[in-house]
Order: structure tokens, then C-alpha cells, then sequence
């Protein structure tokens, strides 16, 4: 009867045993199913796969059931610009011709950009629905026709979007000027996926190195050889003269131009460079940790030697040891730089008239000297005068004694930490 059919316990019991018995349910038992079961669209009758009610319920639970719907509904455009709104995946199931409307499959991709593979392949052949997915959503190139690929419009709309689009774009554009200059004046990676022929072209690497400096790992090998190509570059960035052909790391002017720039490219200059006196100073001058890399015998020039030292105290650890123990050139170094007390040899560390200049240069010093002059009174005295907590360094009887203590508290109250228990007043641990 009609009353059992409506019925909807009776109904889902008929479905469970056989799922074609759904034809026969009336109109109201199968709304509460699909609402249920998306799925069980595929078993009502046509007239309810047509019924724009009991399809909108059972795509709500399941948008794939929109597959069991009645063709004339699936070709209903604003019935299936409804659902696309809702769920982009909507557009699988819609007719050839929906997914070839603009309208619906630009709604279908805003909602969910994975509706692009259902949208129809002539629609990437269509200038104006590419630009506005591009535009919209950034569509890949990947999807478009080769036509389009070859639109220099259109690639570039997608590639401001994302410069790897570039990878889909036809060979051909990288020929035209303005979508060359286009491309490496907006994105440091343009230059990874031109062609050969570009990347070798000076005036396009010098433009797109100016605006982006990592544009220079795209240079192609010929171009490292290009002395005009390469003073720019390593203007930018110093230790860039690694990549430059070896003439060029010979060429006097091209190194100058890198250690001035960041002074650690002095490892890649030539041996007869790195020799260079001037060369070296010049990279010091920069970073004075670019002497690690001077030779030895630059190391017995005296006069290279003072300038090194007058500059960075503490290049003195990267000099050979004969210079390490020349008495002159200690006096020299510590007399500006205390602290380089820690290079000299120990003969030197022991010796009083050196300690003691380079502990008025700066008290920490204290810390280099040798044990015996750590408790020179004289010395320690002229440490904590510079700075209090060289206190710490000095002998622990000195550290005891009042004398010594008040002068070193004086200068800084902080070298209350770093006396011997009695006199802070603290019981011995």
C-alpha cells in the first residue's frame, strides 16, 4: 500500500535486503534515506533522480551520488552552479556542456581547486577563462594548451603568481626582450629556467644579478670567465670569486675588488695573490679573520707583519711561531691589543716588561700571563687598575690580600665575586 511505502522503518528494512526495492518508496522515505545515504540515489526512481529536492539532500551527504541524478538535472545550470559553490567536486558529474560554461567551472574551481581536472580540455584552449583561473587561483600551465603557453600575457599573469610556472612556458618567449627583462626583474629564479642562449647573455645576467643576487648560480660557465661579468658579480658578493675561472682569481683587480667586498674571498684568489701584501690587507681591513689564509712567507715581512697586527691584535694566532716569539713584535701587538698576550710563546708570557704592557692595555690580559706573574703584585696591581675583574685571574694570595682587593672593587664592584672566601665574609664550603 501507499501508507507502506511512506513507511520508513519498512522501507529501510526492504533496502537492506534488496537496495532495487527503492524504486517503490514513495517520495518522503526516500528524502530521509539519502539524507542518510547519498548513495541510495542511485536506487530511486527516475522521477526522484530528476526531483531537485531529493538529489540537493543526497549530494549534501555524498557530493559523488550527484553521478545517479537524471541527466536533464545535471545539465541544469543554476541547479549545478549551486552545488559548485557549495562543492567544486560537483563538476565531475555535471554534463559535457556545463563543464565547458565558464561560469560554472570558474565557481567550481573558487570552491576547490582540485575541480580543475574535471573542467572540458576546450576550455584550456580559451584565452579569457585561462586568464581569469590564472588570475583567480593560479592555475598551472600545465593544464593550458600549448597556444597559450606561448601568450606572453598569459605566462606572465601566472608567473607573478609563481615564478616555477616558468617551467611550462614556451621556449619561444624567452626570445622576446620585454618578457625576458620582464621575468628576471620580478623573480630571483627566472634565470633557472631560460634557455641556454639567455643564461650565457651578459646585459640579461648583469640585470637580473643588480635586481636579485642569487640570480648569479644560474651563470652559465662561459660567463665565469667574462672578467666584466665577474667584477660585478663579486661587487655583490665577494666569495663569489670561488666560481671565477682561475685566470680571473689571478687577476690582481678582480680579487682586490672581492676581499674589499667580504674579505674571506682571499682563499679563493691565486697563491701569488694571496701573498700579496696589499691584497691580504686589504681583505683584513674587511674581515680581519681573512689573515688565516696569508702564506707563511708573507708572515716574515716585517712591515706586513706590524700593519697586520696594528689592525687585528689577535691576527698574531695565525702567524708562523718564529713570528709568534720576535720580542719587537709582541711589544707591538700587545701594546694596542692586551689580549693577543694569549699568542705570543710562553717564553714571552713570562716575560714581565711585556705582561705588563699589555696588561695596561687591557687588564684581562691577566688571564695569559704566566703563574709567576700572576702573582707579581706590580702586575696584577696594574691589571685590576684597568679593569677590576681581572681579579680573578690573579693568584689566589693576591686575591686575599685587602690591599689589592679595594683597588680591584674600585673599579669594578663586580670583582666582589672572584675573592677568596674570607674576605666576602663567607664561611669556607
Amino acid at each position: 500500500s501507499e501508507e507502506l511505502r511512506r513507511d520508513q522503518k519498512v522501507v529501510l528494512t526492504a533496502f537492506a535486503q534488496n537496495s532495487t526495492s527503492l524504486q517503490f518508496a514513495e517520495r518522503e522515505a526516500v528524502l530521509s534515506l539519502v539524507r542518510q545515504r547519498g548513495w541510495a540515489l542511485r536506487y530511486a526512481s527516475e522521477e526522484l533522480r530528476r526531483d531537485c529536492e531529493v538529489v540537493r539532500a543526497a549530494t549534501s551527504q555524498d557530493i559523488w551520488s550527484l553521478q545517479y541524478a537524471d541527466e536533464e538535472l545535471r545539465g541544469d545550470a543554476p541547479f549545478v552552479l549551486e552545488l559548485v559553490r557549495q562543492q567544486g567536486q560537483a563538476l565531475r558529474y555535471a554534463t559535457e556542456e556545463l563543464r565547458s560554461d565558464r561560469e560554472v567551472a570558474l565557481t567550481a574551481i573558487t570552491c576547490d581547486l582540485s575541480a580543475r581536472q574535471f573542467v572540458a580540455p576546450e576550455l584550456w584552449y580559451d584565452r579569457e577563462f585561462v586568464l581569469q583561473s590564472i588570475r583567480r587561483h593560479g592555475t598551472s600551465l600545465n593544464l593550458v594548451s600549448d597556444t597559450l603557453r606561448r601568450d606572453c600575457e598569459v605566462v606572465l599573469a601566472a608567473v607573478w603568481r609563481d615564478v616555477w610556472e616558468l617551467e611550462y612556458a614556451a621556449e619561444e618567449l624567452w626570445y622576446s626582450r620585454d618578457f625576458v627583462e620582464s621575468v628576471i626583474s620580478r623573480h630571483e629564479h627566472a634565470l633557472k629556467f631560460a634557455p641556454e642562449g639567455v643564461r650565457h647573455h651578459r646585459e640579461f645576467v648583469i640585470a637580473a644579478v643588480a635586481k636579485h643576487g642569487s640570480a648569479m648560480s644560474y651563470m652559465t660557465d662561459e660567463l665565469w670567465k667574462d672578467r666584466e661579468v665577474v667584477l660585478f658579480v663579486v661587487q655583490r658578493d665577494g666569495r663569489l670569486l670561488q666560481h671565477a675561472a682561475a685566470m680571473l682569481q689571478r687577476d690582481r683587480e678582480v680579487v682586490l675588488t672581492a676581499v674589499m667586498q667580504n674579505g674571506w674571498a682571499l682563499r679563493h684568489a691565486a697563491p701569488e695573490l694571496r701573498g700579496d701584501s696589499e691584497v691580504v690587507l686589504a681583505a683584513a681591513s674587511q674581515d680581519g679573520w681573512a689573515l688565516q689564509f696569508a702564506p707563511p712567507a708573507l708572515w716574515r715581512n716585517r712591515s706586513f707583519v706590524r700593519s697586520a697586527v696594528q689592525q687585528h691584535g689577535w691576527a698574531l694566532q695565525f702567524a708562523p711561531e718564529e713570528v709568534r716569539q720576535d720580542r719587537e713584535i709582541a711589544f707591538l701587538t700587545v701594546a694596542r691589543h692586551g689580549l693577543a698576550l694569549a699568542y705570543v710563546v710562553d717564553e714571552l708570557r713570562r716575560d714581565r716588561e711585556i705582561v705588563l704592557v699589555a696588561v695596561r692595555q687591557d687588564g684581562r690580559a691577566l688571564r695569559a700571563a704566566a703563574p709567576e706573574l700572576q702573582a707579581d703584585r706590580e702586575v696584577v696591581t696594574a691589571a685590576i687598575m684597568q679593569d677590576g675583574a681581572a681579579l680573578q685571574h690573579a693568584a689566589e694570595e693576591l686575591r686575599a690580600d685587602k690591599e689589592i682587593v679595594l683597588a680591584a672593587v674600585s673599579q669594578d664592584g663586580f670583582a666582589l665575586q672572584n675573592l677568596v672566601d674570607e674576605l666576602r665574609g663567607e664561611p669556607p664550603g
